[in-house]
């Protein structure tokens, strides 16, 4: 049914494994990108998957781009970006000193340096929802890659998948087609504004794409700051209690 979504970075994490023998179950748990590249077609499809909670990952601004209106669903609006502006806000003003391809993989991957700590004011509200068997459920953002690329790769790791299934899916997230507005060559786009000229093709493709080291360097933050995804949980009183309701929820026997 979702075929008509994949080339959209649309998915269903259904069948990924976890510890224990179980697996994510089907049709209970997918990622995608915002709204704003959806036809009337995609609409069709989105509807028909009965989705019940939307997580919308997306800035104020972003969201004038659309909402996802054709699913009736419970709505979290998590302004993750807000979350980590200051450090955003750096990481580009390194960019701006340094306006190459690595310049942008550096700057990308200080932003995912500061996601897990961002994410912690909006577990609490996400996982209630989940708890109450809020499913299936949406995770998205404007691209689908990298705020929820590091929301969901947490959540398995904690549900036990292994760190390179959940990097494997991860980087299935490549962007596909033109970059977000933000990050084209034209004129008008923040980040050609902030470099105050057209950006090099490098500095688009290390923007719009993902990278196995932005991932990594989340994960090592959590790591450093927390020494492991269940020590980061458990720091706002999330375990193994939690960790099982979740599993009714989201897992099933393989």
């Amino acid at each position: 049914m979702i075929s008509t979504l994949s080339h959209l970075n649309f998915r269903d994490l259904g069948g990924l494994p976890l510890a224990g023998g179980h697996r994510v179950k089907h049709r209970v748990l997918y990622r995608g990108p915002g709204p704003a590249r959806l036809d009337d077609t995609h609409r069709d499809t989105l509807r028909a998957l009965g989705i019940r909670l939307v997580c919308d990952l997306r800035s104020e601004p972003e969201r004038q781009d659309g909402m996802h209106d054709c699913v009736e669903a419970q709505l979290l609006r998590l302004d993750l970006a807000n979350d980590f502006a200051d450090e955003a806000s750096r990481a580009f003003g390194l960019l701006k000193e340094r306006p190459d391809a690595d310049g942008a993989k550096d700057a990308m991957r200080a932003i995912y340096a500061a996601m897990p700590a961002a994410l912690r004011a909006h577990w609490p509200v996400l996982l209630e929802a989940l708890y109450d068997g809020r499913v299936p459920v949406l995770v998205h953002c404007t691209a689908g890659k990298d705020r929820t690329g590091v929301l969901l790769a947490l959540l398995l790791l904690f549900l036990g998948a292994r760190e390179d299934a959940v990097l494997d899916d991860y980087l299935l997230s490549a962007y596909e087609g033109a970059a977000p507005h933000g990050y084209r060559r034209e004129s008008s786009s923040p980040i050609a504004q902030l470099l105050a000229a057209a950006p090099d093709p490098g500095v688009i493709a290390a923007l719009k794409g993902v990278d196995a080291s932005y991932l990594a360097t989340a994960l090592d933050v959590v790591h450093r700051e927390w020494r492991s995804v269940d020590d980061y949980f458990a720091s706002m009183d999330v375990g193994p209690a939690q960790r099982a309701r979740l599993l009714e929820v989201l897992a099933e026997r393989a």
